[in-house]
């Protein structure tokens, strides 16, 4: 990938959930941010135009789906993939997150995290936003 790296800003609320994906992705020498709740994720946004957006659902405060249909209405963050990753995976709730403007949707009990292409290659694969210019 050259002298890019792939950015992802990671919001959920639990510890454990940020604490596994962070090294994941870190050992993938990907740059990770993380956001506790989708407000603080709104601000971080306002300094950070990461690659791609791993959000959970089931937060206090503002929920995923909320901060997601707020990341599509910035025209600064519209255009970021966003994958949700929770642990809802009702047909309804899948439903909600697309329609929200995320781009997959992915159960956290399942090994989709690792399985479904969580590495670059895969990503690329994926979503096509891998490298991304720089200063789009």
């Amino acid at each position: 990938m050259g002298n890019q790296t792939v950015t992802i800003l990671v919001v959920d609320n639990q510890p454990a959930n940020l604490k596994v994906l962070f090294s994941l992705f870190k050992q993938q020498d990907f740059t990770v941010r993380i956001a506790e709740s989708g407000e603080l994720a709104l601000k971080i946004l306002t300094n950070f135009q990461p690659d791609i957006i791993l959000l959970d659902v089931m937060m206090p405060g503002m929920d995923g789906f909320t901060t997601c249909k707020m990341i599509r209405k910035n025209p600064a963050t519209a255009d970021i993939p966003v994958i949700f990753i929770t642990a809802l995976d009702g047909i309804e709730d899948k439903a909600s997150g697309f329609a929200a403007g995320g781009v997959d949707y992915i159960t956290e009990h399942s090994e989709a995290v690792f399985s479904h292409g969580m590495c670059p290659k895969c990503m690329d694969e994926h979503y096509g936003k891998f490298p991304r210019e720089i200063g789009r």
